[in-house]
């Protein structure tokens, strides 16, 4: 489904038996439930019977989240949207107030509309203040948010739980022992896959398989982490499809969150790590790639591919008769070909790159993807004895927000102190 076609490094087969070892301590812990999530029947099946209760009153899903609670379901959305439509997905993230009136100004639908709230801790301040603002908006309609809506969200007492058992609005749980940013095969990510009319079996089917390419996850985990001995700091993701770029930006969350931490395990600093960056190609062929190529040499390239996409369009006619690279080639002819050669430029001057091969971006491919990436962070996390299910890092942030609102000192552009 996911396979290494090449990479311009080796690796020691001592750093291979680490990431082996580590993967064997990441699948054997007891308070780590990702891993987890295909065996566990409660998940898929509430998610399927919520969304079947609703498929025949509502043609349009609102799902409103930040971070781990939004991106996953974003890129269920952004990947499998060109196969399924069964549904219109949006999606609601940031606090600024001049995109929601937008969205409201442009939005027709909202009397076939489900809005569905997701927060891991059920007390995120983006999430509850957008559901204030829907609420606002929605009143002027003469409309209820709580007659509309679902609750996505550990089953424990939050803000969001106790709006939710007061107004009667259905829970679905992410369970305890899932991180925010590991959640993408709860129901934050597979209630859009179900809405869209994707096969959660297949999904689930797609995740059991990554958690059974060992051998292939101690390698990529082994690739990185000789990416750090090289001092390579900027890992880049680049992917050649449209429908992948929002993977990036899950996979950017999911490293820097769960790998950038200031101690390990015993209180001691903690090693450094390299920043995660996604990259579009070719889009970011005009972007990026002169730094790549001709900039400072500390960056680990992934190149991604998918064989369905490079086989899919048709031959079109050639309306320039000077560019006979053109003649009888077809869009994906031109996207495979920018691939290799930019996966052969990096190898000609000498980059540290790999490349992986996706069959397709079915469901069963998306899934196998998210749990790849899960556990492959997570060996990370054992090998270099951090803890990468926790984030104390944006913690101080949080608290100074919730501190300026609560004294009502709100600093704004050129009225600082």
């Amino acid at each position: 489904m996911i396979q290494i076609t090449r990479s311009t490094r080796k690796t020691s087969q001592k750093t291979r038996d680490l990431c082996l070892q580590s993967f064997d301590r990441l699948t054997q812990r007891k308070d780590i439930g990702f891993f987890q999530l295909p065996e566990r029947e409660a998940p898929w099946r509430l998610t399927e019977e919520r969304v079947s209760q609703l498929s025949s009153q509502f043609q349009n899903f609102v799902f409103v989240g930040i971070g781990g609670s939004g991106l996953g379901g974003r890129t269920v959305r952004d990947c499998l949207n060109p196969q399924f439509q069964n549904k219109q997905i949006s999606f609601l993230e940031n606090v600024d107030p001049v995109a929601l009136n937008f969205f409201f100004q442009s939005y027709k639908s909202l009397d076939s509309t489900h809005w569905v709230f997701i927060s891991k801790s059920g007390s995120t301040l983006e999430t509850l203040a957008l559901a204030n603002a829907i609420q606002h908006y929605l009143s002027k309609n003469g409309m209820d948010l709580s007659h509309v809506s679902t609750v996505i969200s550990e089953v424990k007492e939050s803000p969001l739980t106790i709006w939710a058992q007061k107004n009667n609005i259905p829970v679905l749980p992410i369970d305890l022992d899932v991180g925010g940013r590991f959640s993408v095969l709860t129901p934050v990510g597979l209630m859009p896959a179900a809405a869209l009319g994707a096969s959660l079996k297949d999904m689930r089917q797609g995740a059991n398989w990554s958690l059974q390419q060992k051998d292939l996850i101690a390698e990529l985990a082994a690739q990185i982490l000789e990416s750090f001995q090289r001092e390579e700091w900027v890992t880049q993701f680049w992917f050649y499809s449209n429908q992948l770029k929002t993977f990036g930006d899950w996979i950017q969350q999911l490293w820097a969150e769960s790998l950038a931490k200031k101690q390990d395990i015993h209180g001691k600093p903690a090693p450094r790590v390299s920043t995660p960056m996604g990259c579009l190609g070719t889009n970011d062929q005009h972007s990026i790639l002169q730094q790549v190529m001709e900039g400072y040499r500390d960056k680990f390239l992934w190149v991604s591919r998918v064989k369905s996409v490079e086989t899919f369009s048709t031959i079109t006619t050639n309306l320039f008769v000077d560019y006979s690279q053109l003649n009888e080639k077809s869009l994906a002819n031109v996207l495979s070909a920018e691939a290799e050669a930019t996966y052969s430029a990096f190898e000609e001057v000498g980059l540290s790159a790999l490349e992986l091969e996706w069959r397709d971006l079915s469901p069963e491919c998306l899934s196998a993807g998210f749990m790849l990436f899960e556990l492959i962070v997570g060996t990370l996390g054992e090998a270099l004895e951090i803890n990468v299910f926790n984030q104390p890092g944006v913690e101080l942030g949080k608290k100074l927000a919730k501190k300026i609102l609560d004294t009502n000192t709100v600093v704004r552009p050129g009225n600082n102190p």
